[in-house]
């Protein structure tokens, strides 16, 4: 079916669209200019043989568009509905069937009414539904409301919006309340002013990283290593913030050495020092971006190293965590046995003169360097890695005085037996 060459497609009606397939009918049929027909009927003159001419050409070309229109109406039904209709002489009388079929009489339409009023009013935002597909719900339902002769204006719609959506949307709803006026705020208006805010909230919120769980001490704990920190703790204090909002101050950050079934040892690293902390919690998401192959199977979780060699494989518990336990060593370094920060530096640096120290200090040319005392004792290593040695003779004490009387080989020197 065309119009002026524009195609248009007659709706199918079904079960349960006869409302939206009605709308959809009223604008096919009035794109093709019989929908006055419909409404109004087909008018018919008891004694035709009475009409003038002109009357006679107007009355074929109302009958004309009233087989359009019902020809129209006859595409839009299946064969089942088509039988509730076949008997109708005129398109209004099939329009009418219809309307009377799907939307019943007075009283089922107060109690479709009474059905609908208690789902508008049943009708909240649910948890991380988003605010688009929110709105297109209320809408269905007040939009229903209103085609079965409910009086719901756009101010209501916008009232019945504010009042059911999420908590977290309470702050952005205080303030639409206190500041806009919602008699000439419209529908679109306040659906951007939402879609803005809950845009602006999703950029704010931390991304919730999936936890491997070493072990459970509280369900707040989050995050840290209380007492495998090696290395100065004087740098600049941070926090880190867990799920109740509440902070504790983070000293600092180091690598954490754990020994592993076979033997071997792995370090974890950039693990936070935390004084405060009891529990100890991986991040599946640092361990990925080192280098490690997580692998969830089976409910077990499988940890391998960048060169695929075996870490750990940790079976899930009730409460669908994975507990690991871990046996961490303490790394060996001789270098931390000075108890003097000066000698403890001056190995540090390289067995740097303690001049130099000292003016790196003085100068602050290093963070976190402390100040640097000038010890009276003499390290053994300086003086003898220091101290001034004879050069090498430029002539040997032992020198041929005729042909091979001293054969100079690779692998074998001057000697005081004679050879064979």
């Amino acid at each position: 079916m065309a119009n002026n060459g524009v195609p248009l497609q007659v709706p199918m009606l079904t079960k349960s669209n006869y409302v939206n397939w009605s709308l959809r009918m009223v604008a096919l049929l009035g794109a093709h200019d019989v929908w006055e027909i419909v409404d109004k009927g087909l008018v018919i003159s008891e004694n035709e043989g009475t009409l003038s001419q002109t009357q006679k050409d107007s009355l074929r070309d109302s009958r004309k568009r009233d087989k359009k229109a019902l020809c129209l109406i006859y595409q839009g039904l299946d064969d089942d509905t088509f039988e509730k209709v076949s008997g109708a002489k005129t398109a209004k009388e099939a329009w009418e069937k219809l309307q009377t079929s799907y939307k019943g009489a007075d009283q089922v339409k107060k109690v479709c009414l009474q059905t609908l009023r208690k789902e508008s009013e049943a009708l909240h935002m649910k948890e991380g539904e988003l605010i688009s597909d929110y709105f297109s719900r209320v809408l269905t339902v007040t939009n229903n409301l209103k085609r079965n002769g409910e009086k719901y204006d756009d101010v209501r719609i916008m009232e019945k919006v504010l009042r059911s959506l999420d908590p977290k949307f309470e702050h952005i709803v205080t303030v639409i309340e206190e500041t806009k006026d919602l008699e000439a705020m419209t529908i679109e208006q306040l659906l951007g002013s939402l879609q803005a805010y809950e845009e602006r909230k999703k950029k704010k919120e931390d991304i919730k990283e999936q936890l491997l769980k070493t072990r459970i001490d509280s369900p707040r704990e989050e995050h840290g290593r209380s007492n495998q920190i090696r290395g100065d703790d004087r740098g600049r204090r941070r926090g880190r913030g867990f799920g109740d909002e509440s902070k504790v101050a983070v000293k600092g950050k180091g690598n954490v050495l754990i020994r592993l079934k076979n033997g071997d040892h792995q370090f974890i690293s950039n693990v936070y020092y935390v004084p405060n902390m009891k529990s100890n919690i991986l991040s599946l998401g640092q361990l990925l971006e080192k280098g490690y192959d997580i692998q969830l199977k089976n409910n077990n979780l499988s940890i391998r190293d960048h060169s695929n060699k075996f870490i750990a494989k940790v079976p899930m518990s009730r409460n669908r965590m994975f507990v690991l336990n871990i046996q961490n060593d303490v790394a060996q370094c001789p270098k931390m046995c000075h108890k003097e920060e000066s000698w403890l530096w001056h190995l540090r640096f390289g067995h740097i003169n303690f001049g130099g120290l000292e003016l790196l200090s003085k100068k602050e040319m290093v963070r976190g360097l402390p100040y640097i005392n000038h010890p009276n004792q003499v390290c053994e290593r300086c003086l003898l890695g220091k101290q001034f040695k004879m050069s090498f003779p430029k002539e040997s004490s032992s020198r041929a005085q005729k042909p091979l009387e001293l054969i100079h080989t690779d692998v074998w020197g001057p000697i005081k037996p004679r050879s064979l």
